[in-house]
């Protein structure tokens, strides 16, 4: 994520990268504002009486960086801006007193989290991808850990942030199409979840 106001050039990222450029908020990035941003209006059930903060995210296929499994129909739960439950439906008891937010159709994924990546366009990191990054062979699911997983590790947050999980940040991104076969779709979620704020994605800049 970007909090520069001077827009790059047409067609270009800031050095941050796409990856990170995508990221939800996460960790010590909160402290770069000290108001909220407003939450997009609550879907559902109990929306009107929901704390802030409080939010479902319901209907996405879940993709879990650290394994690459996925999770049809799944739920994720948030409280207080912290992850409680994550799963398929069938397994995730549903609070009727939070927001909501309509994920069907489209994957759910932890808030990426920004270790300043060095891919300085959108036409890079999927060419990185692509051919892989040289000697490390950079898969699609590797470009997702990077950004999650183990930046967490990398930045010492791994107990705090990287996967959408109990006690875990409840920071996340909804985007529409398969990361897994093409990166590219992080750079513009429909969606951004910050501690379990359902914010505007056009807030930010990609």
């Amino acid at each position: 994520m970007c909090v520069d106001s001077v827009p790059p050039p047409p067609g270009r990222v800031t050095r941050r990268g796409v990856l990170a450029g995508a990221a939800a908020p996460a960790g010590t990035v909160a402290a770069l504002s000290a108001a909220p941003p407003a939450a997009a209006p609550g879907h559902g059930p109990g929306s009107a009486v929901a704390r802030a903060g409080d939010l479902v995210i319901e209907g996405g296929t879940l993709l879990d960086p650290a394994t690459g499994d996925v999770t049809e129909d799944a739920v994720v739960v948030i409280r207080a801006g912290i992850a409680r439950e994550a799963g398929a439906r069938a397994r995730v008891e549903v609070p009727d007193d939070a927001h909501r937010l309509d994920a069907h159709g489209r994957r759910v994924l932890p808030g990426l989290v920004d270790a300043h990546i060095h891919l300085n366009t959108a036409a890079e990191a999927r060419e990185a991808v692509r051919q892989g990054a040289s000697a490390s062979r950079l898969s699609a699911l590797d470009a997702i850990r990077a950004a999650t997983t183990r930046s967490a590790q990398l930045l010492g947050l791994q107990r705090t942030v990287g996967p959408l999980a109990h006690g875990f940040a409840g920071d996340a991104i909804v985007v529409d199409g398969d990361p897994l076969a093409d990166v590219s779709v992080l750079k513009t979620p429909p969606h951004v979840v910050r501690a379990g704020l359902a914010l505007k994605a056009s807030r930010f800049r990609f």
